[in-house]
């Protein structure tokens, strides 16, 4: 990788298109792990002081006592108030003809601090949960002043459980007060019983850049709202964009297509099922098969598509 890597990736920085960067600066940082302007860069995606604190340290091991890191590192500590981990002392070199010692380490933790799960760098785990505590997500009060703000970043999320997967949408406004960035997430789009269809409407609807009134906490503007972002006006607005006659058309057609397909999986299972218990018949007395996996497939496809039809026509 040129150095034309590391210009675009600060041209899509700026551009607001975060993770875009980051795809292309994680492996330009693996390949040059000296190159430092890279690692400012990295750190520049974040948008949480902790996430930039961790970054510079995972960049300080690469390039141990580097003035302009510990300088950084020393900016943000005192911007955000968070303690920056010390470097792990070097391991003395033990003879193999020394007797064992025990070796204090460097760094020991207060016996009564809850220690908190990092990831080794944010290349390895780019999404990562914060060490500070999440904000409190609170409904706006009527003296909370406003600011325009901008959608940093929307996209589909798939959350994996042991039985079934999840898809979400993970959208969330950037706005500024005091010189410092903070980040809104949409509340209702990341609910886990939104459906597949909404995520993807709601991630058009906000594309990044789009722009959004965020009402923040005057003493913490961590607390944010957004109006247009609550769970009834969202749930309205979908309403409105799914009365629209192209938006009923493609999900009339949708629904149409899962009955006919469950329709169609139904019947092959019958005949299936026939077909085998007929041939078992002729052979053995008494025997046959059943395709229950199918019947009951297509049952599901055609009940479910019939009803979405039915409920979405005029």
């Amino acid at each position: 990788m040129t150095d034309d890597t590391l210009s675009e990736a600060i041209r899509l920085i700026k551009a607001g298109k975060r993770p875009e960067a980051q795809l292309m600066l994680e492996p330009f940082i693996q390949a040059n792990p000296q190159n430092i302007p890279a690692w400012m860069w990295e750190a520049e995606i974040f948008l949480d002081d902790c996430d930039k604190i961790r970054v510079m340290e995972i960049c300080l091991e690469h390039n141990p006592d580097h003035p302009q890191i510990l300088r950084a590192l020393e900016i943000l500590s005192a911007r955000s108030g968070l303690p920056v981990m010390p470097p792990p002392a070097p391991a003395p070199v033990v003879s193999r003809y020394d007797p064992p010692r025990q070796i204090t380490p460097a760094y020991v933790p207060a016996p009564h601090a809850k220690t908190q799960k990092v990831a080794a760098s944010p290349i390895e785990e780019p999404i990562r949960q914060k060490q500070t505590p999440k904000p409190v997500v609170s409904r706006k009060h009527p003296d909370w002043p406003t600011i325009e703000g901008a959608v940093a970043f929307s996209e589909i999320r798939e959350m994996r459980s042991r039985y079934t997967n999840y898809y979400f949408a993970e959208i969330g406004a950037m706005y500024v007060v005091n010189n410092k960035d903070y980040t809104f997430k949409h509340p209702y789009a990341r609910k886990a019983n939104i459906t597949p269809y909404n995520a993807q409407l709601l991630t058009s609807l906000y594309r990044p850049g789009t722009g959004v009134t965020v009402s923040y906490h005057p003493k913490n503007p961590r607390r944010a709202w957004v109006d247009e972002w609550d769970d009834k006006v969202t749930r309205q607005t979908l309403k409105n964009i799914k009365d629209r006659p192209e938006i009923r058309n493609e999900l009339s057609r949708q629904y149409r297509s899962r009955m006919l397909s469950g329709l169609g999986i139904l019947a092959f299972g019958i005949i299936a099922t026939v077909v085998g218990t007929m041939f078992l018949s002729a052979h053995s007395s008494g025997a046959y098969i059943a395709f229950t996996g199918l019947i009951g497939w297509g049952l599901i496809l055609f009940v479910s598509g019939l009803f979405s039809w039915l409920w979405n026509m005029d």
